[in-house]
């Protein structure tokens, strides 16, 4: 019975959509709608209606327009998410604060204005990734792919290195694509991914392919840290959409084969690696990090040992080793707190999936999830000296312009997924 152009149904739902304001919620609303008063015109023509008349009594059946569609608006406002937001400008302003005093120990006096900058920038994408519809990233998201693993190409081959990371200028602004590939590759993975047929060999392999290509350039950047970042994403992701054990299991024993090399093949990522095994063998060179990392938290207090933190102890301490400054400085205390915020967080990521209704929301989240909970598992373990130390920062608390905005675009989509999270389609594709 097609009653999906009738002038009077569509004159009805017009009425009630135009009470509704949250825009992204009518192209369901007109679904289920429509299919009660289809529903009840065909009670009526069973009855002995004709068409037009059983649809209007469906029609006045479902009530006055301007009254449901007030109930409708009421039942369907946004919501925000607000434990995560939260969560958030507690570490930017755990960040703030620790930068602040970090700056009086440093011969630099602006990296707190800078890192204030840093931080309403932040906010400000925060507002806005959350009104913005994610569902329009998920058409696009083969284009981003590939717009991301040109701009690491490009990065890797002609970039500006700096600390042993290539920068991608663009006018007077430089990007670390490096440490903000894990989240492009993420959005991109996930629309990728989102109804992936992983049963079939043909596609299996060709999964494959699209995940390792971005490996081996940021491997061929050095950057064994944020691989791992990047891995963790992609295997969450592919898990998440259907991968099964029998085919996950080799991939990743795969990968781990792939990260070994470097290691074998590379003196000085060796060097690096027996280094952190045994820091004690060259306290002076290469051990020397670990070993005022050790000295530092063995002489750390409850509540902190104050504003008496020497540089020399600990170089770059407020980008990768915040947590130790912190630590030193307001005390194991602060750390504690500071450590089970962060697994409180990403616990409350996970919790929050089983609202998410929509496929593509669902990866985005388990990918975002599995970025920050690697970052603040190898940061605090860095930190302690339980993980190689890398260039990853403790997500928005330690200095970092590119970090931050990186963390912030996360949580902004997240929030954007929330806030449409009991919407059932997607009207972009």
């Amino acid at each position: 019975m097609d009653l999906d152009y009738n002038g009077t149904i569509r004159d009805y739902i017009d009425r009630v959509c135009a009470q509704v304001r949250f825009k992204d919620v009518h192209n369901d609303l007109e679904m289920e709608l429509t299919a009660h008063i289809r529903e009840a015109a065909k009670e009526y023509m069973d009855k002995g209606f004709s068409k037009g008349e059983a649809v209007e009594k469906a029609v006045v059946r479902m009530g006055d327009p301007v009254t449901v569609g007030k109930e409708l608006d009421r039942a369907h406002r946004p919501r925000i998410e607000w434990l995560v937001l939260l969560f958030s400008f507690i570490f930017i302003g755990f960040g703030l604060v620790a930068i602040y005093f970090a700056e009086k120990t440093l011969t630099s006096n602006f990296i707190f204005k800078r890192s204030l900058l840093f931080s309403i920038a932040a906010a400000v994408l925060i507002g806005i990734l959350y009104y913005f519809d994610y569902r329009k990233l998920e058409k696009r998201s083969k284009y981003i792919y590939l717009g991301t693993l040109v701009l690491l190409t490009v990065s890797v081959l002609n970039g500006t290195f700096a600390n042993g990371a290539p920068w991608f200028k663009l006018g007077p602004i430089n990007f670390n694509i490096i440490t903000m590939s894990p989240l492009l590759f993420s959005i991109s993975f996930a629309g990728i991914f989102n109804g992936w047929d992983w049963g079939s060999t043909r596609e299996f392999i060709k999964g494959v392919v699209i995940f390792f290509v971005p490996l081996i350039i940021i491997l061929k950047a050095s950057s064994f840290a944020i691989a791992v970042v990047y891995i963790a994403s992609f295997l969450v992701i592919a898990a998440a959409s259907g991968i099964g054990l029998r085919k996950l299991l080799p991939l990743t024993f795969s990968v781990m084969a792939v990260l070994t090399s470097p290691i074998l093949l590379e003196p000085y990522i060796m060097s690096r690696l027996l280094t952190f095994i045994n820091p004690t063998g060259d306290p002076m060179g290469g051990g020397y990090i670990y070993v005022q990392l050790r000295e530092l938290f063995s002489s750390s207090s409850l509540l902190g040992r104050g504003f008496s933190f020497d540089l020399r102890m600990l170089p770059e301490m407020h980008t990768d080793f915040i947590l130790a400054f912190i630590t030193y400085t307001f005390g194991w205390a602060a750390s504690i707190i500071l450590i089970s915020l962060a697994a409180a967080f990403i616990l409350h990521m996970v919790k929050t999936l089983k609202r998410v209704k929509t496929g593509y929301g669902k990866l985005l989240i388990y990918g975002f999830t599995a970025v920050l909970g690697t970052e603040f598992l190898w940061n605090i373990s860095m930190n302690f000296g339980f993980a190689p130390i890398a260039g990853i920062s403790f997500p928005f608390v330690s200095y970092g312009g590119s970090q931050l905005i990186t963390n912030a675009a996360i949580i902004g989509v997240i929030l954007s997924v929330h806030r449409r999270k009991n919407l059932s389609t997607n009207p972009y594709l």
